[in-house]
């Protein structure tokens, strides 16, 4: 007689209320923490890559000088000629060594010895000067925290959007207008994200480039992805303890059988989709981080591996994923992975394009 095989599948029905605020009895939900964690981490981020890349460009500009009246030397001395002088004592041999520090140890490896020079005296110049210019620490901080709030802006508008045009039905929408701005009590999607978050970069490159001549939008791009990645992984524990986003039915060991699943779907064994799509973000985290300073040069390597990988990557989950659209029920490719295609292409683009012409390209 033959014995039968038994699999102990994982049960999974958290509570998605994290707590609720006293006296108003509101539910603050774990997506909602998981997704305010992975901007706010987000934004330190950002700050640490940017003075990073801060350091690759050490000149004064306009945008560092807080009061002229300290910079200038004699009366007639002009801003351009006060920059001009700045920016020529950052070619004087340094009258001292930086301290041991982290940022010393990046800078002392991957840049050129007239790059470290000059960042040298740059730093030394700023504790001359001290309340007149701005840090490169404070430039990156102040170049950080205006950005985050567009990339805020962006990717849940952009998400929102995303998610209604191609997941959902719109003639709902055009009968409930209000219903797109609860999106608490709705989707979102990242593809939609991401299109969200690239208007509003070029937004704020439009804005900002004249503050940051060093910057263009591929660089945006590049600094953007680690941060992003370790936001998506965040995400998607968050869609997990949702119960969204589900899996396809499988036998496999490792299944979860999720007790309260949207949409209305039955309680079967199930990838646990989102966990592989948060583990897969998480090594790409790991590897981007690591990385970082030697895929900073040329301008867009990072953004084009970073589309490739994570958009292929997510091309082929898709397979293990019930279809979300309404628009392709019983379709040979899901909504996600059509809307891969084009990243992936992009991304391609991202590295066969010469250096000089994406940054021209991203520039104007």
């Amino acid at each position: 007689m033959r014995e039968r095989k038994m699999i102990s599948y994982i049960y999974w029905d958290p509570d998605p209320v994290a707590f609720r605020l006293p006296f108003f009895d509101h539910p603050v939900v774990w997506y909602g923490i998981l997704f305010a964690l992975g901007f706010f981490v987000g934004f330190y981020l950002l700050q640490f890559l940017f003075r990073r890349f801060l350091c690759f460009y050490p000149e004064f500009t306009e945008a560092d000088i807080v009061d002229w009246e300290k910079i200038f030397q004699r009366k007639r001395e002009t801003k351009e000629d006060a920059l001009n002088r700045l920016n020529q004592e950052l070619d004087e041999k340094p009258k001292n060594e930086l301290p041991p520090s982290f940022l010393f140890q990046f800078s002392k490896r991957f840049l050129s010895e007239e790059k470290f020079r000059r960042l040298k005296n740059r730093i030394r110049l700023e504790k001359t000067l001290g309340s007149a210019v701005r840090s490169l620490k404070t430039r990156s901080k102040l170049f950080s925290e205006r950005l985050t709030i567009y990339m805020i802006i962006g990717a849940v508008a952009g998400a929102r959007l995303g998610h209604i045009l191609f997941y959902e039905k719109w003639t709902y929408y055009i009968m409930h207008p209000l219903m797109i701005f609860k999106t608490w009590e709705g989707g979102l999607a990242s593809h939609g994200a991401v299109i969200g978050i690239f208007i509003a970069m070029t937004l704020f490159y439009l804005r900002s480039r004249k503050e940051y001549p060093m910057i263009s939008i591929v660089r945006i791009i590049d600094l953007l992805v680690i941060p992003s990645l370790y936001a998506a992984v965040l995400i998607r524990f968050g869609n997990f303890i949702n119960q969204e986003i589900l899996g396809t039915v499988t036998a496999s060991s490792w299944a979860v059988v999720f007790g309260n699943p949207a949409g209305g779907l039955p309680p079967l064994p199930r990838h646990p989709a989102q966990l592989y799509e948060a583990f897969f973000y998480f090594l790409s985290f790991l590897v981007f981080f690591r990385f970082f300073p030697k895929w900073l040069f040329p301008a867009g390597k990072i953004a084009g591996i970073f589309f490739i990988s994570t958009f292929t990557f997510r091309f082929f989950v898709e397979f293990v994923k019930e279809e979300q659209s309404f628009h392709l029920a019983n379709h040979f490719l899901t909504m996600g992975q059509y809307l891969s295609i084009p990243y992936i292409l992009i991304g391609v683009a991202f590295l066969l394009v010469p250096n000089r012409r994406m940054e021209h390209l991203s520039k104007n």
